[in-house]
């Protein structure tokens, strides 16, 4: 297995996920990628952001690191938001196979596979 080759095939994919996405999806995971990051902090390391973003800290810390993404989601721009959604897509490409990934390639990216699945979110295309 080239890893180069892998890290094309998921970078075509995670290309193709956020070209076909609705901007709703994109912020989802935009979301669970910060909640993901922000989870594996210690109170100590969130209080600045807490304390910039007026967060009070609740005793349930799951959902104040949801309300921490939330916050930050809302104050993120275009390309964060992106960046964001992208690292989630990355992560989680990253937990396949070889194998399948390369079978999510061509079902999703060779000859007609790119004619199946959804619309291309024409939006998103032409800021990428």
């Amino acid at each position: 297995m080239d890893l180069s080759n892998v890290e094309f095939i998921k970078s075509a994919l995670i290309k193709r996920e956020l070209e076909t996405s609705p901007w709703q999806a994109i912020q989802d995971l935009a979301k669970r990628h910060l909640e993901s990051f922000y989870s594996t902090l210690s109170l100590e390391q969130l209080e600045p952001f807490f304390h910039e973003l007026h967060i009070d800290i609740q005793l349930d810390m799951k959902n104040t690191i949801c309300e921490l993404s939330e916050s930050v989601l809302v104050n993120a721009n275009f390309t964060e938001t992106i960046n964001y959604a992208t690292k989630c897509l990355e992560s989680e490409y990253s937990k396949i196979d070889y194998e399948d990934l390369l079978v999510l390639h061509r079902l999703f990216i060779n000859e007609e596979g790119s004619q199946k699945g959804h619309i291309p979110n024409l939006d998103l295309v032409e800021r990428l």
